[in-house]
């Protein structure tokens, strides 16, 4: 028994609050333990538009409510985390928006309904919507019906010239990470769309031009990434270790005068700038060591 079993459900939950970034794997374990019990306090912490404005430590209970109530799997969980969808956009917390999708893949075709919803909402911004259509189609991977239909959507949605365009870009990547073959035209056209813009403006952030086409669909295997990441390796102890040691650096450099901070120290906490457009297997530009297509495209408002 660990000591996190010892306590009352309430002494769990107030966890997410204290913590900040340094919640145990332990305590999410119990939390996935109690998962009848603790689904209905989780689902009210990710839907409660306060708790995404709080300041921190409190701030981090809404990131961690997110990847615990994914964790435990439950059907009731996909509306709770649709709605920490739109929020996790709204506010602009990267910490949620980048994992849902493999979030989404883990509950599987339950949550298929209601990220579909979003992503087919054409009063929401482009980014909730890029962020639910690969929340789709990881969640309706176990389905294949319902997987071709979220293809018919995501081509379509290519193929449709007035719309936003990271919405069509997103959706051609999904195409082309799921090797589907049977849309080569829709994304051959498209690519030959944005290496017009390239022409057009050499640090255009493209997402694929025709040659990358041909390649990703001659692959044998599906790049699925990002729709099926274990999103609890927040909790493993050496990403705690990493992330207690940028925030040691990052609080040096606003503690001490700008002439006192090392330049290593600076070079490390610049932030990212493009250097010219990138390919979406390419390295990022902005040096995290991830491919482009994993890192920052889409990141930056492109319509």
């Amino acid at each position: 028994m660990t000591f996190f079993a010892e306590m009352e459900d309430g002494e769990l939950v107030e966890l997410l609050f204290t913590e900040e970034d340094r919640l145990p794997r332990d305590a999410v374990d119990e939390f996935v333990r109690r998962a009848p019990s603790m689904a209905p306090a989780l689902a009210a912490i990710v839907t409660e538009r306060d708790n995404w404005l709080a300041d921190r430590p409190e701030w981090w209970a809404v990131v961690h409510g997110v990847y615990i109530l994914g964790a435990l799997r439950r059907p009731e969980a996909a509306l709770p985390l649709a709605r920490a969808l739109r929020l996790s956009v709204a506010f602009d917390c990267d910490w949620v928006y980048e994992e849902l999708p493999s979030i989404f893949g883990a509950l599987g075709p339950c949550a298929l309904p209601y990220v579909r919803a979003i992503a087919e909402d054409v009063t929401s911004d482009w980014h909730t919507r890029s962020v639910a259509l690969e929340a789709a189609a990881a969640s309706a991977m176990a389905d294949p019906a319902q997987l071709e239909k979220v293809f018919e959507l995501c081509a379509s949605i290519l193929s449709d010239g007035d719309a936003d365009l990271y919405l069509r870009q997103t959706a051609g990547h999904i195409l082309l990470d799921f090797r589907c073959v049977g849309y080569e035209n829709e994304l051959m056209a498209f690519a030959e769309e944005e290496a017009g813009r390239l022409r057009e403006d050499d640090e255009y952030a493209f997402a694929f031009l025709p040659a990358e086409v041909d390649d990703e669909l001659a692959r044998p295997e599906p790049d699925l990434y990002i729709y099926t990441r274990d999103w609890l390796e927040f909790y493993d102890a050496e990403k705690l270790a990493e992330r207690r040691a940028r925030w040691r650096v990052e609080e040096q450099r606003r503690n001490a005068p700008a002439a006192a901070v090392p330049d290593f120290m600076a070079d490390d906490l610049d932030e990212p700038v493009r250097e010219g457009p990138a390919g979406r297997n390419a390295p990022c530009p902005c040096g995290s060591g991830l491919r482009y297509r994993e890192c920052c495209s889409g990141k930056k408002t492109i319509h």
